[in-house]
């Protein structure tokens, strides 16, 4: 094989998996001959192709893939959680729900993102973990950059100093945080908790994957 396609076919592998294998073993493992090396020569070029083509068709999916099947391999959960119930309160008005769904929507995104990286686990003792300094500390930084931009205070009674990721399911306490509702982030919360009860997880427990209805 040229060395042009092998840089290539390397660019490919390395766009489409989160390891490189050598060109000859993918050639290999697509044949059905496992991860043994396998000669590549002229009538490998069609298959070749056929790699390079497909890494467009599975470059979204193979970072969760792969985070997920690290997760299944050490045996994690696949919890189900509640949505939150205010979601669903026809009494709200249509733009307050719309407001709260994409709250919701951002949280939920931050979770499935963490469970794609395989990085989710059962993390019980939040209080142990929390810095309490760092939420205050950022709700601060918020409220004087608002009123001095604005000359008016900025009302946070309604939000949270949010981790993006829980910590019950393995969040680190000094990611990057966020203003959340504290309805929103509440509700969440705690339906994790119950989804983990329900899972009967012990600390430490591995999670495939977060799915809220």
């Amino acid at each position: 094989m040229s060395g042009s396609l092998k840089y290539a076919g390397s660019l490919a592998l390395r766009t489409i998996a989160t390891v490189e294998l050598p060109l000859n073993l993918v050639v290999s493992a697509v044949r059905g001959r496992g991860l043994e090396p396998a000669p590549v020569d002229k009538q490998d070029a069609a298959l070749i192709s056929g790699v390079l083509g497909a890494a467009g068709a599975v470059r979204a999916g193979i970072g969760a893939t792969s985070g997920q099947l690290i997760a299944a391999e050490r045996g994690g959960a696949d919890l189900i959680a509640s949505r939150p119930k205010i979601l669903s309160d026809a009494s709200l008005p249509s733009g307050e729900l719309a407001y709260l769904q994409k709250q919701f929507s951002r949280k939920e995104l931050s979770i499935q993102r963490a469970a794609n990286r395989g990085e989710l686990t059962f993390s019980p003792g939040t209080d142990s973990v929390r810095i309490k300094s760092l939420q205050e500390a950022y709700r601060a930084d918020v409220a004087a950059r608002y009123e001095s931009m604005y000359g008016k205070p900025l009302d946070l009674s309604r939000f949270n100093a949010d981790h993006p990721v829980d910590l019950i399911v393995g969040g680190a306490a000094d990611q990057r945080l966020r203003l959340l509702n504290d309805t929103i982030n509440q509700s969440v919360g705690s339906s994790l908790r119950q989804a983990a009860k329900r899972a009967n997880l012990t600390p430490g427990a591995p999670i495939n994957s977060v799915t809220f209805r």
